[in-house]
């Protein structure tokens, strides 16, 4: 069943498409400001008869003049995505009215225009009326999502798609995470994520002894079986649970986008935890459409710290072969 109100089968622009965008934005806005400054400042502006004769129209052209500019600022803004709207808004609101207020200024020295303070005022209102317009256009509604994080490095290429499209709240909880100073340095990272993407973060309780109890009679199982099914379901009814008590019907997990996680595995167990809390699980596969290699190129730009295990003691005994064969080819 698919319950995504968008589509999921890209993950997000390239950085090139991102770059086109944000020069394409500022030519715009220059264009708009030249031509702003340009009809503010010129000496005698032509204006047909029929268009003088309606009330007020220059105070109109005012309005629609510094609204836009409001807009085109926020929009140039938002292409570095580290910005919240409420400080885009706060900054071109004051840029615009500086430029709004120097443009009345400045016609009093050039011949045949007048500063007016009613036209000053015009343009003020149409940049307020541009605040809430712009925010309608840049936040329509989404659905919320409580979304599972494992890691920093897997959560950054599936949160840059899904903040798309929902509307985001980060849940880490991880108690099979060993030792405690793994825990932390994975806990750090994460935190880092939540604030590039502005999004609420919820700290699940680290009880590792409880997930040792609930694994017990496991441990000797290997990756991907038995014990790794355990861990996902004590790790996803946690999220079910708590996206409940917040009222939100959706979660999903950020496991899938793993080379090292079975995907139906993690999906079959999420939508099973579900259907126990009456949640909806996001059953995705985050692998597709190059999810993992999206993810290690946003890990190196982000600096994440990248973890040699998945997380519990048990993985890190598996993992250590592997690790020190790796390091023998690298010497071969």
């Amino acid at each position: 069943m698919d319950i995504s109100p968008v589509r999921v089968s890209r993950l997000g622009d390239s950085d090139a498409i991102k770059i086109m965008k944000k020069f394409l934005w500022i030519f715009i806005l220059i264009c708009w400001l030249a031509a702003v400054l340009s009809l503010l400042w010129y000496p005698t502006v032509y204006v047909p008869h029929a268009v003088s004769r309606i009330t007020f129209y220059d105070k109109y052209a005012h309005m629609v003049f510094f609204g836009v500019m409001f807009f085109l600022v926020v929009s140039v803004g938002r292409t570095w995505e580290k910005f919240k709207f409420r400080h885009l808004a706060i900054f071109a609101f004051t840029a615009v009215t500086l430029i709004n207020v120097t443009g009345e200024y400045v016609q009093g020295y050039i011949p045949g225009r007048d500063p007016s303070y009613l036209d000053f005022l015009a343009g003020l209102i149409g940049t307020l009326i541009a605040i809430p317009l712009t925010y309608m256009l840049y936040h329509s509604p989404r659905q919320k999502l409580f979304l599972h994080i494992c890691c920093a490095p897997c959560a950054s290429a599936v949160a840059e798609v899904l903040a798309a499209g929902y509307k985001l709240e980060f849940y880490f909880f991880n108690p099979n995470i060993h030792p405690a100073s793994e825990y932390k340095k994975r806990l750090a990272e994460v935190k880092k994520l939540a604030r590039h993407f502005g999004v609420k973060f919820k700290i699940g309780d680290y009880d590792h002894e409880a997930w040792l109890a609930e694994m017990r009679g496991h441990e000797d199982q290997p990756e991907g079986g038995s014990r790794c099914e355990l861990c996902f379901a004590h790790r996803l009814r946690s999220a079910a649970e708590h996206a409940s008590r917040k009222n939100i019907p959706f979660f999903g997990t950020t496991l899938t986008i793993s080379p090292h996680k079975n995907s139906y595995q993690v999906n079959k167990i999420g939508s099973a935890v579900g259907e126990e809390n009456g949640q909806k699980f996001l059953a995705q596969d985050f692998k597709e459409n190059n999810g993992w290699p999206r993810s290690l190129l946003l890990s190196k730009n982000f600096g994440f710290y990248r973890q040699k295990y998945c997380g519990c003691e048990f993985s890190m005994r598996d993992a250590n072969p592997r690790i020190r064969a790796n390091a023998a080819n690298k010497c071969e």
